[in-house]
């Protein structure tokens, strides 16, 4: 049994709105954390003492909750605007969970560079600064966050692929890389952790970056050694799509969430891909008007063997709005991978921006 944890990012009514999936045993529950009209940027979760955190959008507000099967159960919200250069410009775009007390905060600020670490943020929270652009670094703002599954190796992204790592000899996160990236993220995948996603690969780690070349086409970068100064790299440009928004991986193939569906791109393990992806595949939809598109979030569970993704019917322009989580094996056969017909469809508000956790 695995579960699915998404916030509404305002698409919901009521605004304010957790949703639980547990899988398979849809539907979803959606839960309302608190009064009044916000929306909810980012969350993190870890799952070893049911302990999370949800960001807000305009009230510089970070919510600590537990969860008992699919219930939400919130905690008592604190500001977090003081620790921020601007704290007018200042929003927890993206957040996520090195351990059951600890939160790591990308905030979007014009003039921070840096992120945020929040110790404690369930009972005394106090801060700490993780500095963007220490020499021989440059100082920039980023919106976006990704960790590695053994919480090692943070991502952010600005201008640049931000490097954060807290491997043996270091004792908290550090920057140790600053990657320059090929194509500019998405317009509509910058914020969350929409477009990066971080994990080992060959004795070190790997990074899969979505971005929009100026066609615009949907794009996906593969960069390796990423915690060194030498990055290999790849690239393939995802056909017929006009966007890239999200990527996952089970550690041999790409999934990539595109505005025509899921893009299915393999060589991951090899860091080779083609030049050019035309694998995509559809989801079936829980709701009339279509198979999924707009494929703003997605997710590998932790055995390798499902993805679960979030999407809209046609003709849906754009990510957001009332649409679908989809549940869909994935086949390996004679060399080829592919994604089974969904064993869960089910309705869902679907955020705009990536907040998809499945764990």
């Amino acid at each position: 049994m695995y579960t699915a944890l998404v916030a509404d990012n305002g698409a919901a009514s009521p605004a304010g709105q957790v949703s639980v999936l547990n899988i398979p045993s849809p539907p979803p529950v959606a839960t309302q954390i608190s009064s009044g009209l916000f929306q909810l940027d980012s969350v993190g979760y870890v799952k070893s003492g049911n302990s999370g955190i949800l960001s807000t959008g305009g009230l510089h507000e970070l919510i600590p909750f537990t969860l008992s099967g699919s219930t939400v159960n919130p905690g008592t919200a604190f500001d977090f605007s003081a620790q921020c250069a601007n704290p007018m410009v200042c929003f927890a775009d993206a957040v996520v969970e090195p351990n059951a007390t600890t939160a790591v905060v990308a905030l979007g600020a014009t003039g921070s560079n840096y992120l945020l670490q929040v110790n404690n943020f369930n009972s005394s929270p106090s801060y700490v600064q993780l500095p963007i652009g220490t020499p021989p670094f440059s100082a920039e703002d980023t919106a976006g966050l990704a960790m590695s599954s053994d919480t090692n190796v943070l991502v952010t992204r600005g201008p640049h692929l931000d490097v954060f790592s807290d491997l043996p000899p270091l004792t908290g996160y550090t920057q140790v890389n600053q990657i320059t990236q090929s194509d500019p993220p998405d317009p509509l995948a910058e914020k969350g952790r929409e477009g990066t996603d971080v994990f080992p690969l060959g004795g070190n780690y790997g990074l899969l970056v979505t971005g929009t070349t100026a066609t615009p086409q949907g794009s996906l970068w593969l960069f390796s050694n990423i915690t060194t100064s030498t990055v290999g790299h790849t690239s393939t440009l995802i056909a017929p799509s006009g966007h890239a928004y999200a990527v996952a991986t089970d550690g041999k193939t790409a999934f990539v969430g595109t505005d025509a569906g899921v893009a299915i791109v393999p060589g991951v393990n090899t860091v080779s891909f083609n030049a050019v992806t035309n694998t995509i595949v559809s989801p079936a939809s829980c709701m009339p008007g279509g198979p999924l598109v707009q494929i703003s979030s997605l997710s590998v569970t932790p055995d390798k063997q499902w993805l679960v993704v979030m999407g809209l019917p046609p003709p849906a322009s754009s990510p957001g709005g009332q649409g679908c989580i989809d549940v869909m094996p994935i086949l390996y056969k004679n060399g080829n991978v592919t994604l089974g017909a969904p064993e869960v469809s089910t309705p869902a508000a679907v955020p705009n921006e990536d907040q998809l956790i499945v764990y």
